[in-house]
């Protein structure tokens, strides 16, 4: 049975347990019917039997001590101008599995709301249909040489104020990573290569959103800020001969450096008119801004098809700078309860300037 058919068999075991509020903070306050909560904790036992690779690209779950599951409420019957009247704590799959979140709440009910979440994941992909004794490039009986080892954490947090009956301010932080290990095969002098390609890309966002209700009509304006950086790079881990031993293909080094990064700002203002209780008129500008630099460098020696001896350095870089505007305007008229009448028009420019140079 080839590595793509053999049975993944995994057992597990878990020891679960619930707590109530009134038991899981009791003595902190004197009224601890205001608490609620539970954990699932257990223990879990993992024996694979078959491909270890295709266990972890499809199921991915280790043996060890796991928190599944935790909830911490907290709901004040009498809270003063600022105190919160709710405060909430949620996680599952703590402890080593290929999914973590956990969500943490702070709100006072129509003044402020705090929420900040963080999610983890594990990513494995490696697959080979049939052992690498066995492959055949010729007849491409292998399957996809690319692997990925990766763990992704993506970082949220928002803040909504309420500063007056009319006035609201949005506050928003985002931040994304993926970092881990992958191999990608390239083309070289006619012959495929595999190459180690590590992942190093991270990405932030930072947010800030004001609006303002008149009776009939409403103000918004929005504006971000966005940073990234991707460390992208492949090299050969060591000397490669091709396909076919015999042939004169052949890789002694190879490095590629291809890091790329970008900041961008974006602005957005707009107006929705409520003119009748039938008619409505919105009106927004938006403007974009980007700039993005990138380097490459490229280094191999070897020997090519022929038997030639070859040796290449590459060298280069460049950039962009990009702007957008943007204005939409739109309108609507219900007719009737059931029917409504819409028209738009949009205007977008864009203006760009690249520069790229190699050797």
């Amino acid at each position: 049975m080839d590595h793509a058919t053999q049975a993944l068999n995994h057992r597990s075991c878990a020891m679960q347990a619930l707590l109530l509020g009134g038991l899981l903070l009791h003595g902190v306050v004197a009224n601890a019917d205001e608490f609620s909560g539970y954990f699932d904790l257990g223990v879990r036992d993992v024996d694979v039997e078959g491909d270890e690779n295709k266990y972890r690209q499809h199921v991915n779950l280790d043996s060890g001590p796991r928190l599944f599951g935790l909830g911490v409420y907290f709901e004040p019957t009498a809270t003063g101008d600022f105190a919160p009247d709710r405060v909430a704590l949620d996680a599952t799959g703590l402890g080593g599995d290929p999914y973590q979140n956990v969500r943490a709440e702070i709100r006072k009910y129509g003044a402020y709301r705090f929420e900040y979440e963080r999610r983890q994941s594990d990513y494995f992909y490696d697959d080979l249909l049939i052992d690498p004794a066995d492959i055949d490039i010729e007849a491409s009986n292998a399957g996809d040489f690319r692997t990925f080892d990766l763990r992704r954490v993506r970082d949220k947090a928002t803040f909504d104020i309420h500063i007056t009956d009319r006035a609201k301010l949005n506050l928003g932080f985002d931040r994304y990573e993926r970092n881990g290990d992958s191999t990608a095969p390239i083309d070289v002098e006619r012959e495929e290569f595999e190459l180690d390609a590590p992942v190093d890309e991270t990405m932030q966002n930072y947010d800030a959103g004001f609006q303002y209700d008149w009776d009939r009509v409403t103000l918004f304006i929005n504006q971000r800020w966005r940073e990234f950086d991707n460390d992208a790079g492949a090299f050969l881990p060591g000397a490669s001969e091709g396909s076919e031993p015999e042939e004169p293909t052949r890789l002694d080094y190879f490095f590629l450096d291809q890091p790329y990064s970008y900041d961008s700002s974006e602005s957005q203002v707009g107006v929705l008119a409520r003119i009748t209780d039938r008619w409505n008129l919105k009106a927004d500008l938006f403007y974009a801004d980007l700039e993005m630099e990138f380097d490459a460098a490229e280094s191999s020696q070897g020997t090519d098809y022929l038997g030639d001896d070859f040796t290449r350095d590459f060298e280069g870089g460049g950039g962009a700078d990009r702007e957008t505007w943007q204005v939409f305007l739109s309108t609507s008229y219900d007719i009737t309860d059931r029917v409504r009448l819409t028209a738009s028009v949009r205007d977008q420019q864009l203006e760009q300037d690249a520069t790229v140079a190699f050797d």
